[in-house]
C-alpha cells in the first residue's frame, strides 16, 4: 500500500496541500513502513508565479495535473484540507483522499494504518 501526504519539512503535514514543498509517499507492507520517497511539488505558489501565470484567487484555474500524474499508484492521499481544483483532479484520477487531523507525518500514517489495516 502507498500513502501520500503533503509536507514542507518531511516531518509535519503541510496545511496548504497544493503549496506543499513535497509529498511524502510511504510504501507500507503488513502495517510497516518499508520505504519513503518524496515527490517535489513544482506547482508554484503565488509568490513564485511568472508574469504569464495567474494566481488562482484571480479567477484563473490552475492545474495540479503533473503532481497528480506522479501520484498514480497511490492508494490513499491524506490531507488536512484539499482545495476544489486539486480535489477534482484527485477524484478524476481515481486517487482516494482522506481528511485527517494531526501534524506529525509518522503519527498520521500510524493512525491511518491502524484504522484502515494497511497491507
Amino acid at each position: 500500500m502507498k500513502i501520500c501526504l503533503p509536507t514542507d519539512d518531511r516531518m509535519h503535514l503541510a496545511r496548504r496541500t497544493g503549496r506543499a514543498r513535497e509529498f511524502a509517499v510511504y510504501s507500507i507492507e503488513n502495517g510497516i513502513v518499508k520505504h519513503t520517497e518524496y515527490l517535489r511539488n513544482d506547482h508554484p505558489p503565488d509568490d513564485r508565479l511568472t508574469p504569464h501565470q495567474h494566481a488562482p484567487d484571480r479567477g484563473h484555474r490552475h492545474s495540479h495535473s503533473e503532481l497528480v500524474r506522479q501520484m498514480k499508484g497511490v492508494d490513499a492521499f491524506l490531507v488536512s484540507h484539499l482545495g476544489r481544483h486539486f480535489k477534482e483532479e484527485i477524484e478524476t484520477a481515481g486517487i482516494p483522499y482522506h481528511l485527517v487531523k494531526g501534524f506529525v507525518l509518522e503519527e498520521i500514517v500510524q493512525q491511518f494504518c491502524e484504522s484502515e489495516q494497511c497491507k
